[in-house]
């Protein structure tokens, strides 16, 4: 066994450590804001980037708000775990449970609190209803005799601690000289106060606490898995080898079992406590919200505190059965909550113990340092300030503000940990860890209604707050701390009598729900009567002025900028220099110089006159609504919302009341404004989006430009052609009377070759032009009658053959299925129109089939020889393809030629649209024969034959695929 003075010694040291890493913190914060005050530069700006990388502190952020972790994570829950088996993970659960919606609900409490430089949770809920002292003084003695049961359990941790350690029994009736955790109180004090009170930061951030606190986090996770590990390692074979001995014991096998835990109703109310104890502790609000320097950091501090939450609970249960086998059957009595001293001393380690000790001395020190700094600002804040600021000489050059604010915390500390060693001493003794840290959860759960309320309900007011939370606040005393008082002797159970209506009174199954355990109907009891007033009263009761428009700012923080204030209703006159003169009683002169100056810089309309002018003439310099604004966030930061408020209220003059109209409509003003904004920035992106589609649009133009100069440049020249010839064949005729019958002849049939051709030309032009215009009236006339497809392909097979055959191209014509040659394959459509489309597809397939003889690819090379020239050429084959199937048939015109490139694929179809040859600037045809082909094609549909289609419509379809230098396929598709 371990002697007291080791102990102390070892809590010393450790306490020494974390002032050390407090003290480096804020060293170099502080060095880093002057070098910032210097160089003239933002604080925060500089300070962020010197203070540790982006990669760090989120992980000090996440780390610190491992404070939830406590003595009762690191003794406490074992113990429950010993007793109740798996009830110990609601705990931890619930927060979990939150987790998806931190960057909704916790960025949005950030966001509030960052632009009403808000420091506590009653300064929070107190802001949203009209900053009331009323309801800020009500919410900190909630606070105050809510969390001080649950301080007083990291008193009973140590002590019992030292206890198990030292083997001394710590009799009930040591109060002062003997007792170590009198002792180990006051040095926590001393501690908590040169952590917390040495500095006030005007920026809310207490950089050196949150390092410590993140430093404890690390130390606490380590030290429990390392013990938990030499438990389940060291003096067991494992953690299967716990579980094949629990398996042995029936009592022991009920632990490791849901169904054999709290019901389901019971684990509702545990899960929604804890859940809401993230949010709504002090110690939490103080650490993820005050603290909080940058809202992005929520997002990984989410993953990371959901894991240490995993990680800190994955051996609670192996070692509290571990404990349960080990001290079985023993004359030793144990206590299952100190299970990690306990287990180590009765190994052949015992030095184990002394580290485990570390971690459980750093789980409640930091629990006790954060929350009796946060309770110990809301008393200064809420309970001592406001009167204060109201009769104190702020001009009295000699008085300084900041001393007494200092002694104002330094008290509270005190009163606070003596009032938690006095509950521990009174009634704590009495109780498990766990239950009355669950007692502490249901207190600061009152809180719910009119702080979820206020962040998402406009309608709430004042009046519902303060009638809700006293209800809350009367029925949890009633049936949670009333009954610990009689289990104690303080006071008598008067509800155990016959009488029916006493037993409808008892505190443990109020209104006789005895089905729940106590703490499960009180919170049911107390939140349901709590919501229900703060709905009812809000409802009833009219907003003022203030409280409407501090509702619009919480509820909509979003739509407004971070720096947007009720800047603009203050009304009333006030100097520069008694802003300056006020700012420097609280912040210091340092602190108010530099802010002063950026405010001069960024601010005044006088951005020409220097700053030391500016400066000295400020006592005839009025202040204008803005530089109001931030003395009061400045003076939040420090003495709370209310007093911000009544300081900078008392240097108006001429002050006037503010209607509800006027905050409503500057309110609505400035949403307005937003308004316009977003209004303006999608009228430019639509802007953008515009000049892209015309930039678009105008290169599409200059295409189609070309592409007509090209077709008049082609028509003229297949114009002139047959023109030419027609004409001269004509005057060898007319000046040659004395022809032979066969020369003429023959001269007569060129001259009707060329004016078919010429017509054909003609006809092209005329169709292309008919067709654009009844496709605009969607009147295109089809001479619709059925024949035989198959008829119609042989055909067509006729007509182009010679020209194929003149080109040494292999036509082929295939039928799929092949019997369907023999069938007849009747269709309904334009015949004639029909024909025209495969012609001019054929036609297309056979004018672009040949490679030029520089750009045949090796592997096209045939092995046939020209018998007139020996060289060698492609074997050229054009397929024409039909397929018949069941509901609709489909043509392919397939040639193995040249293919088509993806651009050209795309407008293909466009009329006047041709492939430019790779060595012929000169295209070849008008463009317009797949234009007119697509156009005949569908322009062919049929009326659905299913009067539940609403399409009404089934259009013929034509499509182009290709493979360059490999083969191209143009398919045409009907429906039958």
């Amino acid at each position: 066994m371990y002697s007291e003075l080791l102990l102390f010694i070892i809590s010393i040291a450790y306490l020494g450590l974390l002032f050390g890493v407090a003290y480096w913190t804020e060293y170099r914060s502080l060095f880093f804001w002057t070098m910032a005050t210097k160089k003239d530069k933002e604080l925060t700006s500089t300070s962020d980037q010197k203070l540790g990388s982006s990669f760090f502190k989120p992980i000090i952020y996440a780390l610190s708000m491992g404070v939830y972790c406590t003595a009762w994570t690191f003794y406490g829950s074992v113990g429950q775990a010993a007793t109740s088996g798996l009830g110990f993970l609601t705990t931890y659960i619930g927060p979990l449970l939150t987790i998806p919606v931190w960057w909704l609900v916790l960025r949005k409490i950030i966001r509030i609190s960052r632009a009403k430089g808000i420091t506590t949770l009653a300064d929070f809920i107190s802001a949203r209803y009209g900053k009331s002292i009323a309801l800020g003084r009500l919410i900190t003695i909630l606070c105050v005799f809510g969390i001080v049961p649950y301080i007083s359990i990291q008193v009973q941790a140590i002590a019992m601690s030292i206890e198990v350690l030292t083997t001394s029994s710590q009799n009930s009736t040591k109060f002062w000289i003997s007792d170590t955790a009198f002792y180990a109180t006051l040095i926590l004090g001393f501690f908590t106060m040169l952590f917390t009170t040495r500095n006030l930061q005007s920026d809310n951030k207490n950089r050196g606490m949150i390092a410590a606190i993140a430093f404890e986090s690390i130390i606490k996770l380590m030290t429990f898995l390392g013990v938990g590990i030499f438990i389940v390692y060291g003096m067991f074979d494992g953690i299967i080898d716990i579980f094949e001995k629990t398996a042995l014991h029936v009592d022991l096998q009920k632990l490791t079992t849901i169904q054999h835990q709290k019901n389901s109703g019971e684990w509702f109310w545990y899960l929604l406590l804890s859940a809401l104890a993230i949010f709504l502790l002090p110690r939490q609000f103080q650490v993820s919200v005050v603290e909080n320097e940058d809202e992005k950091h929520i997002l990984p501090a989410m993953w990371i505190f959901a894991l240490y939450l995993l990680v800190i609970n994955f051996l609670v249960l192996p070692i509290a059965l571990g404990g349960r086998i080990w001290f079985e059957g023993t004359s030793s009595v144990f206590n299952s909550d100190m299970f990690m001293l306990s287990l180590p001393l009765a190994s052949e380690f015992p030095q184990i113990a002394l580290f485990s000790y570390i971690g459980g001395f750093s789980a409640a020190t930091s629990m006790i340092i954060v929350s009796t700094a946060a309770l110990s600002t809301m008393i200064s804040n809420n309970l001592l300030l406001p009167n204060w600021v109201s009769d104190f000489d702020w001009k009295n050059p000699n008085f300084k503000a900041i001393t007494t604010i200092k002694w104002f915390r330094r008290l509270g500390i005190l009163f606070i940990l003596f009032l938690s060693y006095f509950y521990f001493r009174v009634i704590g003794e009495f109780s498990s860890l766990v239950s009355v840290g669950m007692v502490s959860f249901a207190a600061i759960a009152q809180l719910a209604p009119a702080f979820f309320g206020g962040i998402f309900w406009k309608r709430g007011t004042k009046n519902g707050a303060f009638a809700g939370i006293v209800i809350g606040f009367l029925i949890w005393a009633y049936t949670l701390i009333l009954p610990s008082f009689a289990q104690s002797g303080y006071f008598p159970i008067y509800w155990n009598s016959d009488s029916a209506f006493l037993k409808l009174l008892n505190p443990n199954a109020l209104f006789g729900m005895d089905y729940l355990d106590s703490i499960s109907q009180s919170v049911f009891w107390s939140l349901f009567l709590n919501s229900f007033f703060y709905v009812v009263v809000s409802v009833m009761s009219v907003q003022s002025a203030t409280e409407r428009n501090e509702a619009e700012i919480f509820v909509d923080i979003f739509k407004y900028s971070n720096r947007f204030e009720s800047a603009v209703l203050w009304k009333g006159k006030a100097y520069f220099s008694e802003v300056k003169e006020l700012l420097n009683s609280f912040l210091g002169e340092k602190r108010t110089t530099f802010l002063l100056e950026n405010y001069q810089k960024t601010n005044t309309e006088e951005k020409k006159i220097k700053t030391d002018e500016f400066l000295n003439e400020a006592q005839i310099v009025l202040a204008d609504s803005r530089l109001l604004t931030l003395a009061e966030r400045m003076l939040s930061s420090v003495v709370g919302s209310v007093s911000a408020r009544i300081l900078v209220s008392s240097l108006l003059q001429e002050q006037e009341t503010v209607a509800m109209e006027e905050v409503i409509t500057i309110l609505k003003e400035s949403q307005n404004v937003l308004s316009t904004n977003r209004e303006l920035r999608q009228k430019s992106n639509e802007l953008k989006r515009l000049t892209q589609e015309l930039e678009t649009s105008n290169q599409k133009l200059k295409e189609q430009d070309r592409i007509k100069d090209d077709f008049i440049s082609t028509v003229t020249h297949e114009l002139r052609t047959p023109i030419t010839a027609i004409r001269a064949l004509s005057e060898i005729v007319h000046q040659n009377p004395d022809l032979e019958q066969d020369e003429r002849q023959n001269f007569l049939e060129n001259v009707v070759g060329e004016c078919e051709r010429l017509s054909l030309l003609i006809n092209e032009i005329l169709d292309i032009e008919s067709f654009d215009n009844h496709a605009r009236n969607n009147t295109l006339p089809l001479e619709l009658k059925e024949f035989d497809l198959i008829k119609l392909i042989s055909r067509v097979y006729t007509i182009m053959q010679p020209l194929a055959k003149e080109k040494n191209i292999d036509l082929e014509m295939i039928f799929m299925p092949q019997n369907s040659l023999k069938e007849k394959a009747t269709v309904k459509a334009d015949e004639k129109r029909i024909e025209q489309a495969l012609i001019n597809l054929v036609s297309n397939a056979i004018s672009h089939m040949k490679f030029n003889e520089n750009e045949i690819p090796i592997d096209r090379i045939d092995l046939r020889v020209n018998e007139k020239n020996n060289i060698a050429f492609p074997p050229y084959t054009i397929k024409i393809i039909t397929q018949i199937e069941s509901d609709f048939w489909q043509i392919s015109i397939k040639d193995n030629g040249k293919g088509i490139s993806k651009e050209n694929q795309v407008s293909i179809f466009e009329k006047f649209h041709q492939i430019r040859d790779k060595n012929n600037r000169k295209p070849k045809g008008t463009g317009l024969g797949l234009s007119i082909a697509k156009r005949i094609v569908e322009a062919h549909f049929v009326e659905s034959k299913d009067k539940n289609d609403t399409t009404q419509k089934q259009y013929g379809k034509i499509w182009v695929e290709s493979k360059q230098d490999k083969e191209t396929t143009f398919i045409m598709r009907f429906m039958k």
